[in-house]
């Protein structure tokens, strides 16, 4: 068994290190940097919550149409945006949660949507919603993306949000 799992050769003191242990060192390095990595949003991390509000449990809640609760996502530069999944449970009775993918550029500030408004099933049940149509872009520095989460269809209930998931790839 070879890194980062277990030593490759275990060495005296004052003998010289294998230059196959250093290459491996470095693949593990770089490897950790690199490829599709999964980032969470905690809802202690999400804001402008108009008729929404924080639980015992620190979860997201709202009864009423109306009102955005915002999510900015943990990119870096040069993160490719592969996917965003909001994690929730919505009302049973067609009310539901729904969410779309912003990108907002330093330069102008304006919002642009780079998803598809994407509903629950207002099932009443647990849900993890992946939003539809992301358009996989490099985020550029200076640049916010943030998740935009709404209620529509509330009559009656009570729609949680627990937490965001974005997969990223670093090249």
């Amino acid at each position: 068994m070879a890194l980062p799992l277990s030593r490759n050769t275990t060495y005296a003191p004052g003998s010289a290190v294998k230059s196959a242990d250093l290459n491996e060192l470095q693949d593990d390095v770089i490897g950790a940097k690199h490829g599709a990595m999964k980032r969470n949003v905690h809802p202690s991390d999400m804001y402008g919550a108009t008729n929404w509000a924080q639980n015992t449990s620190g979860y997201w809640t709202i009864t009423v149409d109306g009102g955005v609760l915002l999510a900015q996502l943990p990119c870096e530069p040069g993160d490719r945006i592969r996917g965003v999944t909001i994690y929730g449970k919505d009302a049973a009775g067609g009310q539901k949660f729904q969410g779309t993918l912003l990108k907002v550029p330093m330069l102008t500030g304006t919002k642009v949507s780079k998803s598809n408004l994407t509903l629950s099933a207002g099932d009443g049940t647990d849900q993890a919603l992946s939003l539809s149509g992301v358009v996989e872009e490099i985020v550029a520095d200076g640049d916010r993306w943030e998740v935009t989460l709404s209620a529509t269809g509330m009559t009656s209930g009570t729609l949680i949000i627990r937490g965001i998931d974005v997969v990223v790839e670093r090249p």
